[in-house]
């Protein structure tokens, strides 16, 4: 079931106390999927399917030094798939109009068609699905900081690379909770390339964390496939919690990072936020 775009919807749940948990798989996953022959090798998503789409999945990454496992990615592939069984309150974000590419007919194919066509045979027909931007679009129309006001005076956990992705020193998700003032704040760090190898020890720690907190919860992710996998597993199972993959979006409290793409292209509004970061 295809929604709006709008981050708006989200900010009301948060506002209204209306917990969700909100994954996303955006263009590098379906690009991988299709460009090297994870789709075109695995005709049939039933469990072995599944399991051989994880394995050629897992080499990929491998490949490019990324230390995965076939078990991270393989709950990632049932997350999409049995979504429907996650409930109402379970979103899956996509990039509806994505970079997917081929290297077999780069020439000819019908990106958007090809997406549709993938999303249908990847994703339940029952999820809850919308575009996997829309947290950098709340970047884009200045409303990050609104988003910063409602999860402020909760308690507030990201589960994020613990060293600084550019440059060395200070780590800005780490501090997150200072530099906002949030009123309980806690960081689980992992290895940006090798986490997926300690997802039992990252999910038990988060888990053992959350149980422990009577208060409302906001769990932010910047953690590639693994944040999917960890929120499929908890989704449920913790009460009064938002749990968001807001990945790249929370590029923006690191001025370290104002190079990349997505942020360059948007230079005179990240220009803003730092003066009004500085105002906090």
């Amino acid at each position: 079931m295809e929604h709006s775009s709008n981050f708006v919807y989200f900010l009301h749940k948060i506002t209204n106390q209306e917990y969700f948990s909100f994954v996303k798989f955006n263009h590098g996953w379906w690009d991988k999927i299709v460009e090297y022959g994870v789709d075109s090798n695995v005709k049939r998503l039933d469990s072995r399917g599944m399991q051989k789409a994880a394995r050629i999945y897992s080499t990929i990454l491998q490949r490019g030094g990324w230390v995965t496992t076939e078990d991270v990615i393989a709950r990632c592939i049932y997350c999409l798939k049995h979504a429907h069984i996650f409930g109402d309150n379970f979103f899956i974000g996509v990039l509806h109009t994505g970079s997917i590419r081929s290297r077999e007919t780069p020439a000819t194919l019908n990106k958007k068609v090809r997406n549709k066509a993938l999303y249908r045979k990847y994703i339940s027909a029952d999820a809850h699905i919308y575009n996997g931007g829309l947290w950098k679009q709340m970047v884009k129309e200045k409303s990050f900081l609104y988003f910063v006001d409602l999860i402020r005076n909760k308690t507030v956990i990201i589960v994020g690379p613990k060293n600084p992705e550019v440059g060395k020193g200070f780590n800005y998700l780490e501090n997150f909770g200072n530099i906002f003032k949030v009123k309980n704040f806690h960081f689980i760090g992992i290895d940006n390339k090798a986490a997926c190898k300690d997802f039992d020890k990252i999910l038990s720690t988060l888990n053992d964390l959350a149980q422990n907190i009577d208060d409302e919860k906001v769990i932010l992710f910047k953690a590639g496939p693994l944040a999917a996998a960890l929120i499929s597993k908890l989704h449920g199972k913790l009460s009064k919690t938002y749990m968001i993959d807001m990945g790249h979006a929370l590029d923006i409290i690191d001025p370290r990072l104002a190079n990349r793409h997505w942020l360059k292209r948007i230079s005179h509004i990240v220009k803003w936020y730092r003066k009004e970061f500085k105002k906090i």
